[in-house]
């Protein structure tokens, strides 16, 4: 069941934004949880909630909102571990190559 946004933030004059933002602390715990790091779940919903912003008229239906913002969210996260299990394949490599013929200083 899907709720109007009217519905879900209890005043008539609220914006996606505004909706967002009074739910930030649940995606923020969302994130907490699927990242294990305080700090890059912050970085990761600043960003996100950014790119919606950005990405607002994509949204059909507007009481589908906190769902769409939690796929973004999903996204993101997956995104993150992405990143981060190439960076660290890359540092492996790195550390595994041989060393060259470092100039003397």
């Amino acid at each position: 069941m899907h709720l109007s946004l009217r519905a879900m933030t209890d005043t008539p004059a609220s914006t996606p934004v505004q909706v967002l933002l009074e739910h930030r602390a649940d995606f923020l715990r969302y994130l907490e949880r699927q990242l294990g790091d305080d700090s890059a779940a912050e970085d990761v919903l600043q960003e996100v909630l950014t790119r919606a912003v950005t990405r607002a008229d994509e949204l059909r239906d507007p009481g589908a909102l906190i769902g769409w913002f939690y796929r973004l969210l999903r996204n993101a996260a997956t995104d993150h571990h992405r990143r981060r299990a190439s960076a660290g394949r890359a540092l492996e490599a790195l550390a595994a190559a041989p060393a060259h013929d470092a100039p003397e200083v």
